[in-house]
């Protein structure tokens, strides 16, 4: 978008909200937290304009870290890879945003695949958007693990000094999917403050119901604006904070802007018009890489620097709505086996750069209403003269020889879920058999 677009965009905007302001203030009084005002839409504007999202992307080499595997209490080496967000016109007196991009099993399962036992044909490879019963339990594990890489642990430590300075804020929809005040204090034994907020969003047609003009002069593309319904900040030292971390899959990045302008707002309040916040981390299970551009783009105009922890690689996504494929594109952190696994589990669904179909459909359906996801998911790849069996069937035949003729170890296909699916039916010997295998044979070769 050239920048005469961007400044006709951000001047219809400008007066489409100042006709809006009394009745947005209004609705606050009355508790309704319409976040129309937010300075998300100006910097998603921003980020629109940027083209493609990946030629900003630095990948650094993957480096390793060893965790302790909560289900097996074995001692593993996890790899993540490091990734540095070199956006354009981005302040000089900012740290450019970085993303630990987490590649464990857990990992692999939230966000690209894994293996899960079927009674008729035994362990077959499953793609994320159908890992919905037991998913919490990878993300909790995969959290666990997170706490053991190096630079987190010594963001910890230095909260652990001084608590006051940090803050925990869960951005909820149906619930809390990753326990990390209670995690903290098992692995790392540090307490913060932690709070929940439940942010869900209204549509331009229901805005206008409601009475507010021309809404999408506002919203543009995404169409949609945030609504915080409920966010008790107590616990929170307005003073004194300096690290705010947040924890919610990442899309569009909605949410957590306005999540943080809401913790700003009132620190401000409560500390005569200043905040001293410097540092965001975001613990975001999934996370797309126009949403966490969004994000330190807004973040970076209040002097705050950024850093996200993700799983498995970053996704495509756009504003328009929570469709976020993953990228088959190395620089989007993809490992390049995972990216052939990938590709052959979805059949034609694919082009050069992304899967067609969304990482996970209806994301926080997926871990709370399996039933619900199913049917966000026949929905959208109807849209793809596709369907649920269609992709079941596809990914289903790739068998466990495919995946190790890609050079893929099946232990790093095989997360907690795995293993307790397993379990339950009586196949975990069975499973550690295929294993072992897997690893005796890649020794001898």
């Amino acid at each position: 978008m050239i920048t005469k677009e961007v400044d006709e965009v951000t001047e219809n905007r400008g007066k489409a909200l100042a006709q809006n302001l009394e009745l947005i203030w209004k609705k606050r009084g009355e508790g309704l937290n319409v976040c129309l005002d937010s300075g998300y839409y100006g910097s998603a504007n921003e980020v629109i304009g940027m083209d493609d999202l990946l030629e900003f992307v630095q990948l650094s080499p993957s480096e390793s870290y060893q965790y302790v595997h909560n289900r097996t209490g074995e001692t593993e080496t996890g790899e993540f890879t490091r990734a540095t967000l070199d956006l354009p016109s981005f302040p000089e007196k900012v740290k450019k945003p970085e993303v630990l991009i987490l590649n464990g099993p857990e990992h692999k399962a939230i966000t690209l695949g894994r293996l899960r036992w079927e009674k008729d044909t035994g362990f077959v490879f499953q793609l994320s958007r159908d890992h919905t019963i037991l998913s919490q339990t990878d993300i909790e594990e995969q959290a666990r693990q997170g706490l053991a890489i190096p630079k987190i642990q010594d963001l910890f430590a230095e909260l652990a000094d001084h608590p006051e300075q940090g803050y925990i804020v869960d951005i909820s929809r149906e619930g809390p999917l990753m326990p990390l005040k209670r995690l903290l204090e098992e692995e790392l034994g540090v307490s913060i403050s932690s709070t929940s907020a439940t942010i869900n969003h209204l549509f331009d047609a229901e805005l206008a119901e409601m009475g507010f003009k021309d809404p999408n002069a506002i919203t543009g593309v995404s169409g949609r604006t945030p609504v915080i319904r409920s966010f008790n900040s107590e616990g929170m030292n307005a003073e004194k904070l300096t690290t705010l971390i947040t924890i919610d899959p990442l899309a569009s990045g909605m949410q957590h802007v306005v999540l943080v302008e809401e913790v700003l707002r009132r620190v401000r309040e409560q500390n005569d018009g200043y905040h001293q916040v410097n540092k965001l981390v975001i613990l975001a299970p999934m996370a797309s890489l126009f949403g966490m551009s969004v994000v330190a783009n807004r973040m970076a105009k209040e002097g705050i620097a950024v850093e996200f922890m993700i799983s498995g690689t970053m996704l495509d996504s756009g504003p328009a709505k929570y469709y976020s494929p993953v990228y088959l594109d190395e620089r989007g952190g993809i490992d390049s086996k995972m990216a052939e696994l990938i590709r052959l589990a979805s059949g034609n669904l694919i082009t050069d750069r992304a899967a067609l179909y969304c990482s996970r459909c209806n994301w926080a359906a997926s871990f709370f209403s399996p039933s619900e996801a199913l049917l966000s998911s026949e929905e959208e790849l109807h849209d793809l003269k596709s369907s649920n069996a269609e992709l079941q069937r596809t990914s289903g035949a790739v068998t466990l020889e495919d995946i190790k003729s890609m050079g893929i170890r099946l232990k790093d296909l095989v997360p907690v879920s795995t293993y307790i699916e397993a379990k339950q039916a009586g196949q975990l010997d069975k499973l550690m058999e295929i294993i072992e295998a897997d690893e005796m044979s890649r020794l001898s070769n």
